[in-house]
Order: structure tokens, then C-alpha cells, then sequence
């Protein structure tokens, strides 16, 4: 992976790399391979995005992670965008429809959290994850609400829908305030915003 990063930067460096790492990698933990080489790696590049999605829940976010990872990414010239993440489940994937839910979306709190923690910390910008993935429970397009879901298949899995009480818009839409939080627009705050 270095002698691809190097190749691609060339010797103009005209290009910029990001690259998509482990949550834990500063500190080489849980997630992450045991070797120095990710951080002689990630130097090379010039922003990196921790991938975030299932590592923790509501209350095993800890926005210090991210204020370390940004001081380690200042003191070694590489940016920094941390990954924001609106739930999770692991149903479709283990077939198991116990374990859907894994990582509640809380009606939108676990993802403002997020959000108000990245920015409290002094991230300048977001990677929202994802769009579209409605069998990881992390889709913030619209789509049905949990009752008016499908089954996805004959083994009673289905994909999570939104929470029955918000319009299928209101991921987008909180997605959207943070948006304009992170763009400069006052009146925000880590209390998640009320839509009117």
C-alpha cells in the first residue's frame, strides 16, 4: 500500500490520498492491525477517515478518541475527517433477526451525538455513513418506517426502516442541520435540533 501511495502521489505530488483506516488506529487497538507501518503509512497520505460504523453505541461514544486522533493528525501534516453514523444492525448480515438493533438510532440522538462531539472537538468536516445501506441499518435516504417494512426474503430478516413516529426524511434532514452547523450557521448546539 506505501509504494502505491507513493506512486500515486508521484513526484509532482498532484494528487491528494485519503485513505479509509481502522477506528483504532492511533493507538494500534481492537480494530486495527499491530504494526508502526499504518502510521508511516498514514503520513503519506493527506487526510485519512477512521471507519467508525459498529464500533460503539450510545454510550461507548467518547469524543476524546477524535480529539486525539485530529492533535496526531495536526503534529504529523495529514487531515482529518471523522466518520458519522446514524445506527446499526447486524440482522442481515448473521441472519439472525435477534440482533437487530445492535446499535439503536435512538430517533436521531445517537447521530447528533456524534455530530456535537466531532464539532466540539474541532473537527471541520464529516464523512456520514451511509447513504444507502438499509441491510446495515446505517441508511439515512428515505425510506419506509420500521411497521411499513418489508420481510427481505422467507427467513424473516428485513431491512431497518425508519422509526415509526419521524417522516422517512428525517435522517437526511438532521444530516442537513449538521450540515449547516459545520458550514458556520449559528444555533447549534449538542442538543439535537427540533424540526418545526
Amino acid at each position: 500500500m506505501s509504494k502505491l501511495v507513493d506512486k500515486l502521489k508521484g513526484p509532482d505530488n498532484n494528487v491528494s490520498v485519503m485513505l479509509g483506516v481502522p477506528y483504532y488506529w492511533r493507538s494500534l487497538g481492537n480494530d486495527t492491525e499491530k504494526s508502526p507501518l499504518l502510521h508511516v503509512l498514514i503520513k503519506k497520505a493527506d487526510i485519512i477517515m477512521p471507519w467508525a460504523v459498529g464500533r460503539f453505541g450510545s454510550s461507548g461514544y467518547n469524543a476524546q478518541i477524535i480529539y486525539d486522533d485530529i492533535q496526531w493528525c495536526k503534529t504529523n501534516e495529514v487531515d482529518y475527517v471523522p466518520l458519522v453514523f446514524p445506527g446499526f444492525t447486524w440482522g442481515n448480515m448473521h441472519k439472525d433477526p435477534s440482533i437487530y438493533y445492535a446499535i439503536p438510532r435512538l430517533k436521531g440522538d445517537f447521530l447528533w451525538q456524534q455530530i456535537a462531539g466531532a464539532k466540539s472537538v474541532g473537527a471541520k468536516s464529516l464523512y456520514v455513513a451511509m447513504f444507502d445501506e438499509i441491510d446495515e441499518g446505517t441508511a439515512i435516504f428515505k425510506t419506509a418506517r420500521e411497521a411499513d417494512t418489508p420481510l427481505n426474503g422467507s427467513g424473516g430478516l428485513k431491512f431497518v426502516g425508519i422509526e415509526n413516529d419521524l417522516t422517512s426524511d428525517y435522517y437526511l434532514w438532521l444530516t442537513g442541520q449538521g450540515t449547516k452547523w459545520f458550514h458556520g450557521e449559528a444555533g447549534f448546539s449538542r442538543i439535537k435540533p427540533v424540526r418545526q
